[in-house]
């Protein structure tokens, strides 16, 4: 009996453990950004905005590399990629930070460009250009690789250059939330149904929360898992919105789509595996729910 204590014991650990680690945050380290002719104070402003807008969305534990004495480098070395030291290296300090990816950038243009209006006043427009990647630290593989632009209607102005630069840099931050949200997906649990009406799940719990940035109207896509003709794959079958964070791994969310299928697979005993991602954080599809 004590034997079976104890194993029931150690069973309890290791989930609690295994769950730890599956809402644990993965740490991106944010490294230099490579600007070329760009102001560098305009490069420092655009690589902060970035930092910010990640840290924004509390989903990643954002380590800076200006912050990490054992990677930082002195100012005559960032721009030169063959003095960035043994890669090899650099990656295992990177790891021994904790590090699940390397986030790095190209900055090819920061500028305020002189525009005339119809009464022949000028203004100055907001033009910026940069690409991010991310790299996994582990395997050097590429995670993604994107390119980001902002002008005309995609941009702000300012009487100055100066200004329209600074007020365009405000749209990174926003553009960073999509980034994370679209190439850091959750991917989490339906564990309760907690309202049902007329065979069709009205409201349930998601085993996420405030630990993992989750806030009030955000949503996500449901899946099951499927097997057909000895293939596996996954059937999208609803779609959910967060309506009541109430802890740090708990989310009340209320069905907007496929209460019936969610409700059926429920009482099938199937696992409803809940994603974030693209279709859930696209901002025409995000008003339509909310206005639900």
């Amino acid at each position: 009996m004590k034997r079976l204590t104890t194993i029931v014991i150690l069973l309890m650990c290791i989930l609690v453990s295994v769950q730890a680690q599956k809402n644990q945050k993965e740490v991106l380290l944010v490294d230099y950004f490579v600007s070329g002719n760009v102001n560098q104070a305009y490069a420092k402003m655009l690589r902060d905005a970035v930092i910010a807008g990640i840290q924004q969305t509390n989903r990643l534990t954002v380590v800076d590399v200006e912050m990490e004495p054992t990677l930082k480098l002195e100012e005559g070395r960032r721009q030169d990629e063959r003095a960035m030291g043994d890669p090899v290296a650099r990656n295992q300090v990177m790891q021994r930070l904790g590090a699940n990816y390397a986030l790095t950038g190209n900055i090819t243009r920061m500028e305020g460009v002189r525009m005339q209006m119809s009464d022949g006043s000028y203004y100055y427009d907001g033009q910026i250009a940069f690409d991010l990647k991310v790299v996994n630290v582990i395997d050097g593989s590429v995670k993604v690789s994107k390119p980001f632009s902002y002008a005309g209607l995609n941009a702000k102005t300012g009487q100055t250059p100066n200004e329209a630069v600074i007020n365009t840099t405000d749209y990174i931050k926003m553009s960073m939330q999509r980034f994370v949200n679209q190439n850091f997906k959750l991917e989490n649990r339906i564990i309760s149904i907690e309202k049902v009406n007329k065979k069709k799940a009205e409201t349930v719990y998601i085993d996420c929360g405030s630990d993992l940035g989750i806030t009030k109207g955000q949503l996500f896509d449901v899946f099951i898992e499927k097997n057909t003709a000895g293939k596996s794959g996954r059937q999208n079958i609803g779609t959910l919105k967060a309506i009541d964070v109430q802890g740090e791994e708990l989310t009340l969310c209320r069905v907007t789509k496929g209460g019936e299928a969610i409700q059926e697979a429920n009482l099938e005993m199937q696992e409803l595996i809940v994603v974030s991602g693209k279709k859930a954080f696209n901002i025409w599809e995000t008003t339509k729910e909310i206005m639900k």
